[in-house]
């Protein structure tokens, strides 16, 4: 159930990341899960909140250049800054459990190798015409190297709920780690749970990781 993305608008915008940085560190909280949400336009303030909290972390030497099944080594390697955006078929998390889990994919569309490290700033968008900036998760951060043609994904965990008080989301933004690149893409599950204001809700987004 491959649905493929609309791009809203590309390009890098290295002078915006550099000033998101600056006010990412003074708002993440150390060692728990952080919320992309932002004042700003669909799609922007999360791609600004991921491209400064990357870049600080590589700024700490914070960056794990690791060989993971499948792909090259990680090290010194471009990032990637165009990256088509699609879904892949849905699954559930484990027996007897609620929640699903949706594969977000990106896919390297340039004819060079890069690497992508990172969560992406995903914002669901409701018929109510309401919006919902994704908490990421304090899942372990690593670099994935793409070959052109080559794919990642991130795991979208969410609640479904089919009943009257379900919410109904439409499309999502979604942001690839590092770029400002939002794009558009049908959300092909119908309604789930909407706990924007919960500590911890049933709905989230873990960082790029190799498919499998």
């Amino acid at each position: 159930m491959n649905v493929n993305g609309t791009i809203l608008r590309r390009g890098a915008a290295t002078a915006v990341a550099v000033g998101a940085m600056v006010a990412a560190l003074g708002a993440c909280s150390a060692g728990g899960p952080q919320s992309a949400s932002a004042a700003g336009g669909v799609g922007v303030a999360p791609a600004a909140a991921q491209s400064a909290q990357d870049g600080a972390q590589n700024a700490m030497g914070m960056a794990d250049d690791v060989d993971h099944p499948g792909v090259a080594h990680a090290g010194n390697k471009i990032p990637c800054t165009t990256l088509a955006v699609s879904t892949a078929d849905p699954e559930p998390v484990g027996d007897g459990s609620a929640q699903w889990r949706l594969p977000i994919e990106f896919t390297n569309q340039t004819d060079a190798t890069c690497s992508v490290r990172g969560f992406p700033g995903v914002r669901l968008q409701g018929g109510d015409g309401e919006t919902w900036d994704l908490t990421r998760t304090d899942a372990k951060i690593s670099p994935v190297v793409l070959q052109p043609g080559q794919h990642t994904e991130a795991s979208l965990t969410f609640l479904p709920d089919q009943s009257a008080d379900g919410w109904k989301v439409l499309t999502m933004a979604v942001t690839p780690p590092n770029t400002t690149d939002t794009q558009m893409v049908n959300w092909p599950l119908g309604k789930i749970v909407r706990q924007d204001g919960a500590t911890h809700p049933g709905t989230y987004i873990d960082p790029v990781h190799v498919a499998g």
